[in-house]
């Protein structure tokens, strides 16, 4: 696959090719990593709107090359004041309604934006807003893969005013090829640039959020708005295979991916060569010892103690180990998620690492009147359950599968890494980061077959093996023969995650768009 580059030694990738485009002209214009990755979020926000959006929440890792040093950025927003397990109970749930107003957390995503960009932008954010609002102004034509999740999700688009106009006519999704329009977000990030990104908490714009909400049954108020603020927190970090692995910490589920790392280090097979049935298997284990502890611990650290030292040591990877014969997997959550991830490099040797999300397809499918605003539902992660580190709290921000990655070597940036995929990004990036290592390039790695263990589809057992077909007969009989429960999805089925990825190979850099997402511009006709 080939990714277009300003230059020949930046590089933006996303999951769709005109966005990717926009961060690189961001960095044509002499902006830096930075600018060119929040460019790139906005243009997604017009382009990829089932994924991404103002209404949800951003991680940054910022690779600041003037001091060597990985910055990180946590944009995720806690509950609302009034959100506890009883609230709920007095509103009939047991748990906390995956879609509609009640799914609402904080947005996290425009604060993240102001304070990274006031942080190390170079460009001004209204500068970096104004592409998008002009792409969803004048309408950006849909995907097969858009049109997909918007046949999948007829009766969400169709019962939410805000997302019928833009998504719907005479009751019926649009269809592929269609352009669809979104003026009241255009207006929307119009106004974010003139005002500043202070009005969607503090401002008029903070007052139809929480009007809106409040109208339709919500939890959400406008002094929920106001307390919220990002958090710059430290990455968490663990050396594979020469590499320093970096990702964000709790309360994303970053932590993850090193445990299964450290494990892939003592487990038997856990260094065959990546896509083996061997290596595989032990990859598999690694991956049920690591969900077992993210599922015990993770939490939001300002409420739990989450041992984020420990779960990212080889020695508690070692004892872990010993101990697997005893342990059983506790019960996760379906796999699916919607996300955006992306990636950009620039010529001086910044690299920023981006993921951005409204959770589920479309949110909580619910947009506050004439703010084009599609509002998250990341509250439906939180637990109703008072003994569970992710129980719902005022202010407390729920587990996040989100999770941005980088990999250094002699401290500079080597792979800047990530992707989509809810429950499942642990393993994705651990794969993608597995054939890399083998000395696959970022395009090859992010192409290649992958497998995801978990509740991908309705039915399927908590450790349902999803292999992708491409991996061939004799690796899947394999499989099979260790006991796992094989199911086949097609080659590059976008259900597998959305997965791009940026090596940095002294002056070289080589990017790769998933051919699972819409990252690649098409073929002229």
């Amino acid at each position: 696959m080939t990714v277009r580059r300003s230059h020949s030694n930046s590089a933006v990738v996303s999951p769709h090719w005109r966005a990717t485009e926009t961060g690189h002209d961001v960095l044509a214009a002499g902006g830096n990593a930075l600018d060119a990755a929040l460019a790139t979020n906005a243009m997604l926000w017009a382009c990829y709107p089932h994924m991404c959006g103002l209404g949800g929440d951003i991680w940054i890792l910022y690779f600041d090359a003037a001091t060597s040093r990985v910055h990180c950025l946590n944009g995720s927003g806690g509950a609302p004041r009034s959100a506890t397990p009883e609230e709920y109970a007095r509103r009939g749930h047991t748990r906390v309604p995956v879609k509609g107003p009640l799914s609402l957390a904080v947005p996290g995503a425009a604060a993240g934006w102001d304070d990274g960009s006031r942080r190390f932008g170079s460009i001004p954010v209204a500068d970096l807003l104004r592409p998008a609002a002009k792409a969803a102004r004048d309408g950006v034509e849909i995907t097969p893969k858009l049109a997909g999740w918007m046949a999948k999700d007829r009766e969400l688009l169709t019962g939410d005013p805000g997302l019928a106009t833009v998504f719907t006519e005479a009751g019926e999704p649009l269809p592929a090829g269609a352009t669809f329009r979104q003026p009241a977000l255009a207006a929307t990030l119009d106004r974010l640039a003139d005002a500043g990104f202070a009005d969607f908490y503090r401002g008029e714009l903070g007052e139809a959020l929480a009007r809106g909400t409040a109208e339709a049954g919500g939890l959400l108020t406008a002094d929920d708005l106001k307390a919220h603020a990002s958090l710059w927190v430290q990455p968490v970090t663990t050396r594979f295979d020469g590499v320093q692995v970096v990702t964000t910490p709790p309360n994303s589920q970053g932590v993850t991916a090193l445990e299964m790392l450290n494990l892939l280090c003592l487990l038997e097979g856990g260094r065959a060569a990546p896509g083996s049935a061997r290596q595989l298997n032990a990859f598999l284990e690694a991956r049920r010892l690591a969900y077992i502890d993210r599922n015990r611990y993770l939490g939001d650290p300002a409420h739990v103690t989450v041992p984020v030292d420990m779960l990212s040591s080889l020695d508690h990877a070692r004892r872990v180990a010993d101990d697997a014969s005893v342990l059983t997997a506790g019960s996760s959550k379906p796999l699916e998620g919607d996300t955006v991830y992306l990636g950009a490099v620039d010529r001086c040797g910044n690299a920023c690492s981006v993921i951005q999300s409204i959770y589920h397809p479309f949110g909580s499918g619910f947009v506050p009147a004439g703010t084009g605003v599609l509002m998250a539902n990341r509250g439906a992660y939180f637990s109703l359950d008072k003994e569970h580190p992710n129980v719902i709290a005022p202010g407390k921000r729920p587990v996040h599968t989100l999770m941005a990655s980088m990999a250094l070597k002699d401290n500079r940036p080597w792979l800047v890494f990530g992707t989509m995929g809810g429950e499942g990004q642990p393993q994705t990036n651990v794969q993608v980061l597995l054939r890399v290592l083998a000395g696959a390039s970022p395009a090859e790695a992010v192409a290649a077959p992958r497998v995801l263990s978990g509740q991908l589809f309705p039915g399927d057992a908590d450790d349902q093996l999803h292999v992708e077909e491409h991996f061939g007969a004799d690796v899947i009989a394999e499989l099979r023969r260790l006991g796992h429960k094989v199911k086949l999805v097609p080659a590059h089925d976008e259900m597998m995650g959305h997965a791009h990825a940026i090596l940095i190979d002294g002056d070289r850099v080589q990017a790769g768009a998933d051919p699972r997402s819409d990252g690649a511009a098409p073929e002229p006709g």
